[in-house]
């Protein structure tokens, strides 16, 4: 009898233990997209909870200056006002430091010299954690010549021929030469201050009317370079008028969502935190990533997460996140066209969009 009981108990099948696998496989499907889902929230509201800290910081820097902070101080005197002799170079992300809880920082650097004057070179490659967007991948960093003319990516093994495997040759005598790399921070976020009127861009093949680049002045945002603007002065009010936005990924290039390798040569110079040129100048791009040609329209054009070096562009799906001069973050889907962001970042254009 014990024989008989012993001999019936048996283990699973192979086919069983294969239907169990299946399942559990389906299961482990069906479970990861979700998983995926709520990750790419949680990190789209981090993102937009910077953002904000940013819009809190541009409206705290008005209350105490009265007006915003300028997009940068630049010694370029294309576009007036120019800055005092001995002002230094920078942007509205070091500006604002003292309304992101960063007042040490901004007391440590010197703003009566340059962004690329020796006393100020160590603290550009400070990690700042609000100027980062969770959703954003690779490196936040790299290596660059100090000089102020040449520049070098030594992420990877370099290139440039200025390079002779242990130090660089320098043009400015303010840098001593042999000088070591200097590591910078890159923000993912940027101010968006105005329209680029350059060949090729929107502008110049006739998207967004009445801008021409020939008889119209170029389109400006809410801040301006060297001065402090007053909310109130935004014609176009400032619950419709962007100020800042994405400019994720860098110092990798991506075209579309294509990686494109890495910023090189001067380039390199822009895409500092702290840098003059690190700010948005709006071109609009195709789809692709590529540079816009004659034939391109508006409606064909991309205008968000086309070229991450020069326009927005994020991680998140549909669209990129942007702060307004009301203080307000909105995310802007990817179907905006190229003209409809133009009338955005405008401040006294008198235009009206409807992206609803």
């Amino acid at each position: 009898m014990t024989s008989r009981l012993l001999d019936q108990k048996r283990g699973f099948t192979l086919i069983e233990l294969l239907v169990v696998i299946a399942i559990i496989a389906i299961l482990i499907g069906l479970l990861l997209p979700a998983v995926q889902k709520v990750r790419e929230a949680a990190a789209r509201t981090s993102c937009q909870n910077n953002l904000k800290q940013i819009g809190l910081a541009l409206h705290g820097y008005e209350d105490a200056y009265g007006g915003l902070p300028p997009s940068r101080n630049s010694k370029n005197n294309g576009n007036p006002p120019a800055i005092p002799v001995g002002q230094n170079r920078a942007n509205a992300l070091v500006f604002i430091l003292p309304f992101i809880e960063q007042d040490n920082l901004l007391r440590a650097f010197d703003l009566k010299e340059d962004y690329l004057h020796p006393v100020n070179l160590p603290l550009l490659g400070t990690t700042l954690k609000l100027y980062q967007c969770p959703a954003t991948p690779g490196v936040r960093h790299f290596d660059f010549d100090p000089s102020g003319t040449k520049y070098i990516n030594v992420i990877n093994p370099p290139t440039n021929p200025m390079w002779n495997g242990s130090s660089f040759t320098y043009v400015e005598t303010t840098h001593p030469a042999g000088m070591s790399p200097v590591r910078s921070f890159v923000s993912d976020y940027s101010s968006i201050v105005q329209i680029s009127t350059g060949n090729p861009s929107a502008v110049r093949l006739g998207m967004a009317p009445p801008y021409n680049h020939t008889t119209n002045p170029p389109g400006f945002g809410a801040m301006r370079q060297n001065t402090n603007t007053k909310l109130v002065t935004i014609q176009d009010g400032t619950s419709n008028t962007v100020i800042f936005t994405e400019m994720a990924g860098l110092p990798n290039r991506y075209l579309a969502r294509t990686p494109n390798g890495q910023v090189t040569g001067t380039d390199l110079r822009d895409i500092i935190w702290a840098g003059q040129d690190f700010r948005i100048n709006f071109r609009g791009y195709k789809k692709t990533g590529a540079n816009l040609a004659t034939g391109d329209t508006d409606a064909t054009s991309c205008a968000i997460n086309c070229n991450n070096l020069t326009d927005p562009y994020s991680f998140h799906s549909g669209g990129a996140n942007f702060v307004f001069c009301d203080g307000s973050v909105r995310f802007l889907r990817d179907s905006v066209t190229p003209s409809q962001l133009i009338y955005m970042i405008t401040a006294n254009g008198g235009e009206t969009v409807n992206i609803e």
